[in-house]
């Protein structure tokens, strides 16, 4: 897996790897004038789990997708560019959070590493999903 090595591929592989998030993207752009990428990665944390409330099973393309994506981000070798994902995407996912169950089994090596590191937890046993 090749991490994302820059801003401009960060979003075109966010668009790419989601595209169902594109509407909320160009919202963004447009209501802060620019991209705030570390406030953008919290949309796209809500945004997965009105998917997973809407969706049910049907959300498990996008969950894949979404954490793939999100697994690129996190093994970038810039800091600039892999902290947003652990601070404002993997924070989120949060023993709390009614999606928790949901969401853990889709964090992929890097991801799963870098919340535990984070969080100071262990996540559940079980890698991600087949």
């Amino acid at each position: 897996m090749k991490p994302i090595a820059d801003w401009d591929e960060l979003t075109s592989e966010l668009l790419i790897a989601v595209p169902e998030f594109r509407a909320v993207y160009d919202e963004h752009v447009r209501f802060n004038g620019q991209l705030l990428f570390d406030i953008l990665l919290c949309e796209l944390y809500g945004f997965a789990v009105a998917m997973i409330e809407e969706e049910g099973n049907g959300a498990d393309d996008f969950l894949r997708r979404l954490f793939a994506y999100v697994e690129r981000g996190v093994a970038s070798p810039s800091e600039q560019l892999n902290t947003p994902f652990v601070i404002s995407f993997l924070n989120m996912v949060h023993p709390d959070d009614p999606q928790f169950s949901t969401l853990v089994p889709y964090m992929l090596p890097r991801s799963r590493a870098e919340w535990e590191t984070y969080m100071g937890m262990r996540l559940p046993p079980g890698g991600p999903v087949a």
